[in-house]
């Protein structure tokens, strides 16, 4: 059975009450029909969606999951390279693979960035899940909070900024933490659409809410926020 990650389970993370497992989206312009699983599968019938990035797409797929386990359990053929659901029925794959950044990342050193420090290559995709694209007819990309973390941007094999790192302040930056962000989704979304062997439809999901409240990071996660939280 599919289940929340330790982190992000709100009664083990000290909420007391479970009013909100009852709750529903409601929004205020229109009217959001419940998730009919059977349905999905159907649509989805001999296709596989995979969900590629951050820990935004292990939620997304861990509650894709939850919802369809429902009507069909699935095998499971994952491997160390990717985590697999295999729904017989309908023939339809769920598919998860993380990628911090969707972009090439190196750890060795690069002119004045030393070896450690991840080194972000913005024009190059995360050749770590390009060898699966063929295989995908649906993708969830999940990209953006890990561009707060320190690292080193590089384009053109030239160094061009950094996030919490830039020992040379004499030295302007020449791209900053958002701007990487804005071209690493371009530089995925460009690999994909010229992708000879992909034809499949793409969705890009960025940043989710701030969802601490003692910092970012491991640290923080016994101070999640609930409304956050929930809305996983």
């Amino acid at each position: 059975m599919p289940r929340i990650d330790t982190d992000a389970e709100l009664p083990g993370n000290g909420r007391p009450d479970r009013d909100y497992e009852n709750w529903r989206w409601k929004p205020s312009k229109c009217d959001l029909p419940r998730f009919d699983a059977n349905k999905f599968l159907e649509l989805m019938r001999g296709k596989t969606l995979a969900f590629i990035g951050d820990s935004v797409a292990r939620n997304q797929m861990e509650s894709m999951l939850c919802i369809l386990w429902q009507v069909e359990a699935p095998k499971n053929r994952g491997s160390r390279k990717m985590q697999k659901y295999f729904f017989k029925s309908k023939s339809v794959t769920i598919v998860r693979i993380w990628s911090s950044w969707l972009v090439k990342q190196t750890s060795a050193a690069i002119d004045f960035a030393p070896e450690g420090v991840a080194k972000l290559h913005l024009d190059a995709p995360d050749d770590h899940f390009m060898e699966f694209i063929p295989k995908f007819d649906v993708i969830v990309l999940s990209s953006g909070h890990w561009f707060a973390k320190q690292s080193v941007y590089v384009l053109n094999n030239e160094i061009v900024g950094g996030q919490l790192w830039w020992p040379d302040r004499s030295r302007p930056m020449k791209v900053n933490n958002v701007e990487a962000f804005g071209i690493s989704v371009e530089t995925i979304l460009t690999s994909l659409a010229t992708h000879p062997n992909y034809t499949g439809l793409t969705i890009v999901r960025s940043y989710s809410p701030d969802h601490y409240e003692a910092g970012p990071g491991i640290q923080a996660i016994m101070h999640r926020k609930d409304k956050a939280a929930c809305s996983w």
